[in-house]
């Protein structure tokens, strides 16, 4: 397939466990084989032997893919690698088209992916909405169109309270309505994982539910 390429993000998951995906690279691309850098989740590597199944997802365009693999080879060195048979076919498994709802949560932003790996510079911001694709914020700094920032934030009444970390594009800003000393910034996320993504999606689906239920309710 052509968007198996060389440097492309996989999320990577054990068959036994599938809710758990960690995060990594494609390394190389053989005749017949894939070959892959160790995974990491928040610095913990998942291991993996030969003869262990997993399901390997990636982005494509506006889509995300999937497919199962047995690990073929295990390959220590300087760099922990893994091999998989090249996929025959793969799946189609989500178009990336969203829904955004209101909403009032914290998040930290840095005015740069190069910031916040220095640890340094970002403010406490107040997220207004989000979708699956992007978020808008207020806050008191400004930003340029096109500016890419950090930022990470951790979901409210979410039982997995792992903070979700992306590289965000500026596609708007202006004054916030209600208090001008104040920005309203509205961003797209750039790089995030698909597992992050899925996380954000089902906040969405259960903010829905839960307002439809306390406005059945009169709350």
């Amino acid at each position: 397939m052509q968007h198996l390429v060389p440097g492309l993000k996989l999320e990577v998951a054990k068959l036994s466990d599938p809710s758990e995906f960690y995060v990594t690279a494609l390394y190389e691309v053989l005749d017949g084989f894939l070959v892959f850098t160790c995974p990491y989740q928040q610095r913990a590597p998942l291991i993996l032997e030969p003869g262990d199944e997993v399901q390997i997802r990636f982005r494509g365009g506006d889509a995300v893919y999937a497919f199962e693999a047995t690990i073929h080879q295990k390959a220590a060195g300087d760099t922990l690698l893994y091999v998989v048979a090249h996929p025959s076919s793969v799946r189609r498994i989500q178009r990336r088209e969203f829904a955004r709802i209101n909403t009032l949560f914290g998040i930290r932003v840095w005015p740069s992916p190069e910031h916040k790996a220095r640890g340094a510079g970002h403010e406490n911001a107040q997220v207004i909405n989000i979708s699956g694709g992007g978020l808008r914020f207020t806050g008191r700094k400004r930003y340029a169109l096109n500016q890419l920032l950090a930022v990470n934030f951790v979901l409210p009444r979410s039982k997995v309270q792992r903070p979700i970390e992306a590289t965000a594009k500026v596609v708007r800003t202006e004054p916030w309505e209600k208090d001008m000393r104040f920005s309203e910034v509205s961003v797209y996320f750039k790089d995030i994982s698909i597992g992050d993504q899925d996380r954000i999606v089902g906040f969405i689906l259960g903010e829905m539910s839960r307002q439809k239920s306390l406005l059945v309710r009169g709350e």
